[in-house]
């Protein structure tokens, strides 16, 4: 199951964990959000359970991680979905001058 979740695009996750319980379900949110690698799966997760059922499995650190994941659900509903735009500079960051013989054709790069 830990394979499938981790080779799955986000939007197939609520498809992957459908038919588990509200328990299992809990338990597999929980397991993920302690490993590294599997912290977003576990957060992802953990927005389709409810705060008791994280609560009775992990306690308070459950209920951690129930608000972790409505946290995260609010920042993706944001207006900064995706990729931050790219700013690009308006200035010339180099300038060419030709050397010391004169050849315009073998130009040196100074900093401007």
């Amino acid at each position: 199951m830990i394979g499938r979740l981790y080779a799955a695009q986000p939007a197939d996750l609520p498809a992957l964990i459908a038919d588990m319980s509200a328990a299992t379900r809990a338990q597999l949110a929980v397991y993920c959000s302690r490993r590294a690698h599997l912290t977003a799966i576990g957060l992802a997760i953990a927005g389709h359970c409810s705060a008791s059922d994280l609560e009775n499995e992990a306690g308070r650190a459950g209920l951690r991680l129930f608000e972790q994941a409505r946290e995260r659900r609010d920042i993706a509903a944001g207006p900064f979905r995706g990729r931050r735009a790219v700013s690009l500079s308006t200035e010339m960051l180099r300038s060419v001058v030709p050397d010391d013989d004169g050849d315009p054709t073998d130009p040196v790069v100074s900093a401007a």
